[in-house]
């Protein structure tokens, strides 16, 4: 793990070690960011169809917080 090393001073400052720790890490933060901007592209395309749309915003109204979240917000507009 590559983290901790920056920070401890323990990484070289040589360009080659800098540039593999980048590598490794924007690597390792790749994957669920992509995952993670793919469910919400798939989730605001869901949103538009009619019958999907009402049936999410039921299904968000069910998360505890964040579906009281919304219900207020949308109250309060």
């Amino acid at each position: 793990m590559h983290f901790p090393a920056l920070f401890l001073g323990v990484l070289g400052r040589r360009p080659s070690t800098i540039f593999d720790y980048l590598r490794d890490t924007v690597g390792q933060l790749a994957g669920p960011a992509l995952i993670g901007w793919i469910a919400v592209l798939l989730f605001r395309w869901l949103s538009t169809m009619p019958r999907l749309g009402v049936t999410m915003e039921r299904l968000l109204l069910a998360v505890s917080v964040f579906g009281q979240l919304r219900f207020d917000y949308a109250l309060s507009q």
